[in-house]
C-alpha cells in the first residue's frame, strides 16, 4: 500500500478482511506513516464516535520507507509526523529526544526537511516501535505504552469530527496533557513538561487544544478502545524515556490537563 497513514490504515483493513486476509506491503510516503502507522499491523477506519473503532491486526510482510520522499511534503505534514517521533522519544528513547531538542534549537529553519535529521527520526522511531510490537503484537500488555498522548488526543479528534486537529496535532496536545497529569502526580518535574512543550512547538505543533465542550470530550474519552473493566488506561511519563500505565486518572484530571488547570 503506497501512501500516508489514512491510505495505509484503509488499505490494510481491506487486506485484512478480503478473502480472510491477503499479504500486505507498506510503502509509506509521510513521516507519520514511516515512523508509526505502517509498523505493528494495526489497521482500521474511524467511526463518528471514536478513532479507529473499526479495525483489526494485520501485520505487513514488508515496510519500505525512504526519508528522501519526505522532502516533497508540505511543512504541516512533516510537523504532523514529528508528534509521533517526539512521543516515541519520550516513552523509549531519551537520546532521540535530546537529538531532536538540540537540532531544533539551533535556529536552522530547514531542519525538519533535512534528510539526515529525518533518517535519524525514522530509524530510531521504527526501531523502538517494532521492538515493542514484536514482543506484544496484539496489545495485551507492553504495547499499550505506544498510546502515550493518544487517549486525550483521540477524544479531541473525534469531537472535532476529524476535521479540526490533525492526528499529529491532537497527539501533541495529548502529550502535553499527559505530561501535566504526570507532573501533578509527582512523576515528572516541571522542567520536563516545559522541554516537551518547547520541542513540540519548535516542530510546528500546537501544545494547547482549541476550545472544546467538556461533556462531548468526556463522552468521547470513555469510548476509548483501551478501556478495560470500565476503566480508562492512561500512559503517563515517569521520566525521559520511561512511562507507566495507570487506570485511575479521573475525568477532572483529564479535563484540567488540557486546559492547563490544576484539578
Amino acid at each position: 500500500m503506497v501512501g500516508g497513514g489514512v491510505a495505509g490504515d484503509l488499505g490494510g483493513f481491506v487486506a485484512s478482511i478480503y478473502m480472510r486476509g491477503v499479504p500486505l506491503v507498506h510503502v509509506p510516503t509521510t513521516l507519520l506513516a514511516q515512523v508509526d502507522s505502517s509498523i505493528g499491523g494495526k489497521v482500521g477506519v474511524n467511526h463518528p464516535k471514536a478513532k479507529n473503532l473499526i479495525g483489526s491486526f494485520h501485520p505487513p510482510r514488508l515496510v519500505l520507507s525512504d526519508p528522501c520522499v519526505l522532502r516533497t511534503l508540505p511543512a504541516a505534514e512533516i510537523s504532523n509526523g514529528m508528534a509521533e517521533v517526539v512521543k516515541t522519544a519520550i516513552l523509549g528513547d531519551a537520546d532521540l529526544f535530546d537529538f531532536i531538542e538540540g537540532r531544533l534549537t539551533e535556529s536552522h529553519p530547514d531542519t525538519l526537511r533535512d534528510v539526515e535529521f529525518l533518517e535519524r527520526c525514522v530509524l530510531d522511531s521504527a526501531s523502538v516501535k517494532s521492538a515493542i510490537t514484536e514482543r506484544d503484537p496484539f496489545e495485551k500488555d507492553e504495547r499499550r505504552v505506544l498510546n502515550l498522548g493518544h487517549t486525550l488526543g483521540h477524544a479531541l479528534e473525534a469531537i472535532g469530527g476529524y476535521r479540526g486537529l490533525t492526528h499529529g496535532q491532537a497527539v501533541s496536545v495529548g502529550l502535553v496533557g499527559a505530561m501535566r497529569i504526570a507532573e501533578a502526580r509527582g512523576l515528572v518535574k516541571s522542567t520536563l513538561v516545559e522541554r516537551t512543550r518547547n520541542v513540540l512547538a519548535n516542530c510546528g505543533l500546537p501544545v494547547d487544544p482549541p476550545p472544546f465542550d467538556d461533556a462531548a470530550f468526556l463522552e468521547s474519552l470513555h469510548l476509548d478502545k483501551k478501556k478495560r473493566s470500565g476503566r480508562l488506561h492512561f500512559v503517563l511519563p515517569t521520566g525521559l524515556g520511561s512511562v507507566t500505565v495507570v487506570n485511575d486518572v479521573t475525568e477532572e484530571e483529564a479535563r484540567t490537563s488540557l486546559r492547563g488547570e490544576r484539578s
